[in-house]
């Protein structure tokens, strides 16, 4: 028997929230939907985990679409957050659209549409040994 999806247990609308790293590959994607305690990934990315090894039904179906985006190297969830890395030569907006509309088909149960809160970004450290541009030197 095929198990409900996630917002069919749930019965509430999906808000979710993009956090963009100073590491320009990478966003994190905070949702009201929690996705279990386990850290589950797919595909690569940048913390070196290559595949999910445990049992392959646990994986989300969210996370297995999102693996399928046309940029998408890997992506994992844990808790409230999916967390997504790019190839670096995709931009975020050929990419999140596609992942938007996966998250309002896989987790909003609600009729209305989901709720998009304002991103948070953190700026690109760039300096070449990841010392803050405002660091007081002593």
């Amino acid at each position: 028997m095929k198990e409900e999806p996630l917002n069919k247990k749930r019965k509430r609308r999906l808000r979710y929230k993009c956090e963009f790293f100073p590491n320009q590959d990478m966003v994190g994607i905070h949702t009201n939907v929690q996705f279990g305690r386990e850290f589950i990934s797919v595909g690569s990315d940048s913390y070196g985990i290559s595949r999910f090894d445990g049992d392959e039904s646990k994986i989300p179906d969210v996370l297995k679409h999102i693996e399928g985006v046309h940029g998408v190297v890997g992506a994992h969830v844990k808790d409230y957050e999916i967390h997504v890395t790019k190839g670096s030569v995709f931009a975020w907006d050929e990419i999140l659209p596609a992942i938007e509309a996966i998250l309002a088909l896989d987790l909003n149960e609600a009729e209305e549409s989901p709720e998009k809160q304002e991103a948070t970004v953190h700026p690109p450290n760039l300096h070449p040994y990841g010392i803050p541009s405002d660091f007081d030197w002593p």
